[in-house]
């Protein structure tokens, strides 16, 4: 009578071992995603720092290694997302790689990446950044003369106009543009430099100003098939900023062309 009691109480105890068994299971099986979800965005995100790091040592005075490139794959679970087809975003970071001899901080956010590459981008945003000695190096492969010294929000260069048989220098202060492909810095104002004739420029400045414009192209530095969108100056650097609509992933990796 006492073993038949106790039976139906070891019974009863089933359901409660299944639960538990099946909240392991479901927990592991979980755990399982999550660590192969978090393999599958670190692989992803060293395949892209290969093939980024490849393409631009693929330049000419270009040699980038993969681990010089930062790549973040945002969004939730990567392996849903290739599974969707595309990925909410990737951001790359490569600082300090010396393309073709010159320094470079590139910064790029691609949105809406298809899993597709011959597919296009949604946004692509982005920005290069170079010091003095960039921009100097810059400057001298794109033939410019102008002796451009960064400063505080503008730049300051010197140019020299001839007034009633006179030599005159005068220092110009610019601000920092751009236009599709190149970085402009047109002069705001302007004095004469120290050493100057002592004489009355002021219905000069304005044709100084308007003669001194320095202009330069710089498609080659950023990628294919992106379009600058603005710049801005510091004491130590230079920022171009660029921005694309439908690009296609794989031009990320190709820089454009100076014509």
């Amino acid at each position: 009578m006492t073993a038949a009691a106790e039976a139906p109480k070891t019974r009863r105890r089933w359901p409660i071992v299944l639960a538990i068994v099946a909240v392991v299971v479901v927990a592991a099986l979980v755990a399982a995603f999550f660590i192969a979800d978090s393999i599958a965005r670190s692989t992803g995100e060293r395949l892209v720092a290969e093939k980024f790091a490849e393409k631009l040592s693929s330049e000419e005075g270009t040699t980038v290694s993969p681990d010089d490139i930062d790549v973040r794959i945002g969004g939730a679970s990567v392996i849903a997302q290739y599974l969707g087809g595309s990925f909410e975003s990737v951001h790359v970071d490569a600082d300090g790689i010396a393309f073709d001899g010159t320094p470079l901080d590139v910064a790029i956010q691609a949105n809406g990446v298809p899993t597709d590459m011959s597919k296009p981008v949604n946004t692509v945003t982005g920005s290069v950044s170079f010091d003095q000695a960039g921009l100097d190096s810059l400057l001298q492969k794109n033939g410019t003369d102008a002796d451009i010294k960064l400063g505080d929000e503008t730049v300051t260069y010197t140019a020299s106009q001839t007034f009633l048989g006179v030599p005159l220098s005068f220092t110009l202060t610019a601000e920092p543009s751009t236009t599709t492909d190149s970085l402009v810095f047109t002069p705001t104002s302007g004095e004469l430099a120290a050493g100057s004739a002592a004489i009355d420029v002021s219905g000069l400045i304005d044709a100084v100003l308007a003669d001194n414009t320095v202009s330069f192209c710089i498609a080659d530095q950023i990628p294919a098939g992106v379009d600058l969108s603005g710049a801005d100056v510091a004491p130590d650097s230079v920022t171009v900023r660029f921005q694309a609509r439908d690009l296609i992933i794989a031009d990320l990796a190709q820089t454009g062309s100076c014509s």
